[in-house]
């Protein structure tokens, strides 16, 4: 079931220009408090803290964001490919989605974010076909 896959966000989330512009019209006071010394490179560079705060509150804002996606994107491979899925990852160092199946016999399937936008968004028909395409191709669907 969709409500049973856990998902999470491994690393940095990708910030969308929404959340950057959100962050950027965040008056100050309602920006997080930072401690100046968890970002001595900025320090070094004479950035001011405001300008981590925005960078902070702006990838708070696509954390949500991408964890939504995530809970849409578990729902609809749970739907459309019957993917038995026990956590659905946001890998930031490979910039995908892994899914990866609750059976030992299966193994974990990559979804590059485009398709992921595409999916959780409009999914149009050439979208599933797709998306069944790449679970067929990685031999993870049993």
């Amino acid at each position: 079931m969709a409500n049973d896959v856990e998902v999470r966000i491994d690393g940095l989330p990708l910030v969308s220009s929404d959340d950057w512009a959100r962050a950027q019209h965040t008056p100050e006071s309602e920006l997080p408090t930072i401690d100046p010394a968890q970002y001595p490179t900025s320090r070094l560079l004479g950035l001011p803290t405001v300008a981590d705060a925005r960078r902070e509150f702006a990838q708070g804002l696509a954390r949500k964001r991408m964890h939504e996606q995530g809970r849409v994107l578990a729902a609809k491979l749970v739907e459309f490919v019957a993917f038995p899925l026990r956590y659905l990852v946001w890998d930031s160092s490979r910039r995908e989605w892994i899914a990866v199946p609750d059976r030992q016999s299966l193994r974990p399937v990559a979804l590059k974010p485009e398709l992921a936008n595409r999916i959780t968004g409009w999914g149009t028909k050439q979208d599933i076909a797709e998306l069944l395409q790449v679970f067929e191709g990685s031999s993870a669907v049993a």
